[in-house]
């Protein structure tokens, strides 16, 4: 009575006979009733608890396994062992331990992508800037040192570089911090790429302070790429924060730099709520109102009526002779 057992056992009852050959191998010598029905689904059953390692690796030769499967790990008792002198051909990890074996010769995990994200989401973290680079400023610096120096395995990427100098002095400045330069890409300003090409790789899109982004906002989060926001008291520094707000993601606008850099790094570190957000960005843009075109443009024409009508208030004659 294990718990592992209460999931491979589903699994032994109703296994295809017809198509595989099941060979249990038992690592201990206690029997109950479980193990007993265990013993009833296989095609072969083997005690190996009392041989060693080398005579277990013997014995998986003569029975011609084609694929072994480990349901232990790091556990008590376990025969990794086995596992680390080749064994099988195909040797797979599965149930007993939430983790990787760490052997080179474990040529599979069973898993899901809930548990293990997939290797396109455990990629290293890229943030970006798409904003013109004369929108930097000195707080704005401090805020991607402090990002880059505790998201050590991060880079950022420059996409709108029209001076070499002028990157360099960014480089410099981070450098300052203690961020490599090896960690930042600086993309020279071609003028009007390919739409979209700028945003390939990058993962987390940061915006720039005090003077925000709007039109690399909008393209940032219909591209899938989420957008860390900094606000301040003026409108040229709100302009993150109204468009993430109507998209419904005003978790993301921050309004100290404390905050912004606490807000990239813990979606920096959660790489399932990140490939989530990304998943959903287009279609959060698609249905917000930034996309109701109609609305917009009445909205627009009522604001033009109210101004006129005010102008005609102002200007119609006195009714007082």
């Amino acid at each position: 009575m294990h718990s592992v057992a209460h999931f491979f056992e589903p699994i032994a009852s109703a296994h295809d006979r017809s198509a595989f050959e099941y060979v249990l191998c038992s690592n201990s010598n206690y029997r109950d009733e479980v193990s007993e029905r265990l013993r009833s689904y296989a095609d072969h059953w083997r005690d190996v608890w009392h041989m060693s390692d080398e005579a277990v690796v013997e014995l998986i030769d003569r029975d011609c396994i084609d694929i072994l499967v480990d349901l232990s790990g790091h556990t008590a008792f376990n025969r990794l062992a086995v596992f680390a002198r080749r064994a099988a051909p195909v040797q797979i990890s599965y149930l007993g331990y939430p983790d990787s074996t760490g052997l080179p010769t474990m040529d599979y995990r069973i898993t899901d992508a809930a548990t293990d994200p997939p290797a396109t989401r455990c990629r290293l973290i890229t943030f970006g800037s798409f904003n013109s680079l004369a929108k930097i400023s000195d707080t704005l610096h401090h805020c991607w040192g402090r990002i880059l120096g505790e998201a050590l395995a991060a880079r950022l990427r420059l996409t709108r570089v029209r001076s070499p100098q002028r990157a360099s002095e960014i480089v410099a400045v981070l450098g300052g911090a203690g961020v490599a330069a090896d960690r930042i890409d600086s993309v020279p300003d071609r003028g009007e790429p390919p739409h979209g090409s700028q945003f390939a790789g990058v993962d987390i899109a940061l915006d720039h302070y005090p003077y925000n982004g709007v039109t690399t906002t909008c393209e940032s989060l219909y591209a899938g790429v989420p957008v860390i926001s900094l606000h301040g008291r003026n409108g040229v520094s709100r302009s993150g924060l109204g468009l993430l707000g109507t998209v419904g993601l005003g978790e993301l606008a921050a309004d100290s730099p404390e905050q912004y850099v606490s807000i990239a790094l813990a979606l920096a570190g959660d790489l399932a709520r990140l490939e989530r957000l990304r998943a959903s960005l287009r279609s959060r843009f698609e249905q917000s109102p930034l996309r109701d075109e109609a609305r917009c443009a009445a909205r627009f024409e009522e604001l033009l009526q109210c101004a006129w009508q005010q102008y005609r208030t102002r200007t119609a004659p006195s009714e007082m002779g």
